[in-house]
């Protein structure tokens, strides 16, 4: 399953206390692929629904991130394209 967190930028995360880290650590746990975008990221296009550039992210093996720890995550170097976000019975379907 892929997951997409519509979240500010990951590098401005504070994973020691961030709660979209938590949820997205629990996903990895659950064996889930993540992906990340900015909300500036997500269109609307007329007869084609809602799209987002986003870009697959990592979480590294790192105990729970300090502040000072900023190596918790690793992004792919491009984005994956341009992906139709599906809802209902469309979202068991992939998007790639």
């Amino acid at each position: 399953m892929k997951l997409l967190f519509v979240a500010d930028a990951v590098h401005t995360f504070a994973p020691y206390k961030d709660t979209t880290y938590a949820m997205m650590r629990e996903a990895n746990r659950r064996g889930m692929a993540i992906h990340v975008c900015q909300p500036h990221h997500v269109h609307w296009h007329s007869g084609q629904g809602v799209q987002a550039w986003v870009q697959r992210l990592t979480l590294l093996d790192v105990p729970t991130p300090s502040k000072n720890q900023p190596n918790w995550y690793a992004l792919g170097y491009a984005m994956l394209g341009l992906k139709r976000l599906r809802r209902g019975a469309d979202a068991q379907r992939p998007t790639v």
